[in-house]
């Protein structure tokens, strides 16, 4: 196989390559197959992507599916269908215009998606918007911006409060003078840890409310621990 490489502006057709590499301004027509694909400029796929490695420094759009071992996102990338892959790393932004599903999830940028997003393991500090229900195995999130969701579901999911150094206290609320937070209307998992979060419902077997967690109803299995200054309107206590 061959390595497909554009520098400044220019075309090329989709096919199977080892190794794609654009440094500039490039529009790619056709399915693209290759061992891995670099970006340092932008590019546009007009067609579908499979590789083992996407890495994005740039602006990448990719008009239909995309499916991989490993994404690496440092700039932009815009999926005009599905996701599939399995680890992402995301520094920049990843919008997916349909649905996605990872293995593993490292958010430190920005993460939007049209659909349904699936995740064995939601490593989140940053933000996303998810149109349809994210789905983990486990979430650790610490959200630096409002991090929304339709519905939420997994086995074990924490959410904590930004750590911010006392010195950068004043700093970051000039900025954002609010606390981030989750916000869902559904969330139901086995064991749930929430600090900073909006929910309208949860349900779970274990749930412990920090002192910024503000909920309408919670219904419960095993156990309720909740902050005084917690904000929960009805709690029930399920037995069936």
């Amino acid at each position: 196989m061959n390595n497909l490489t554009l520098i400044g502006h220019g075309s090329a057709s989709g096919g199977v390559y080892d190794r794609v590499k654009i440094n500039g301004d490039a529009t790619i027509t056709g399915d693209i197959e290759c061992d891995e694909m670099i970006c340092n400029g932008r590019v546009k796929v007009k067609g579908n992507m499979k590789a083992k490695v996407i890495r994005v420094h740039g602006d990448a759009t990719f008009e239909g599916n995309v499916k991989a071992t490993r994404i690496k996102v440092y700039g932009q990338i815009t999926v005009g269908k599905t996701v599939e892959a399995k680890n992402a790393s995301i520094y920049g932004e990843l919008k997916v215009k349909g649905s996605s599903s990872f293995d593993t999830v490292k958010l430190k940028g920005g993460l939007q998606v049209a659909g349904d997003c699936e995740a064995e393991d939601f490593h989140v500090r940053g933000a996303f918007t998810i149109h349809g229900l994210l789905n983990v195995g486990t979430a650790d999130i610490v959200p630096f911006a409002d991090c929304k969701a339709m519905e939420i579901g997994g086995e074990k999911i924490v959410v904590k409060k930004v750590n911010r150094p006392f010195g950068i206290i004043k700093w970051f609320k000039f900025f954002s003078p609010y606390e981030a937070e989750v916000v869902t209307d559904m969330m139901e998992g086995d064991d749930l840890e929430l600090d900073t979060a909006k929910i309208k419902i949860i349900r779970g077997n274990r749930i412990t409310l920090g002192e910024s967690a503000a909920v309408d109803r919670v219904e419960y299995r095993d156990h309720l621990d909740k902050h005084e200054q917690a904000e929960v309107k009805e709690a029930v206590r399920v037995t069936a």
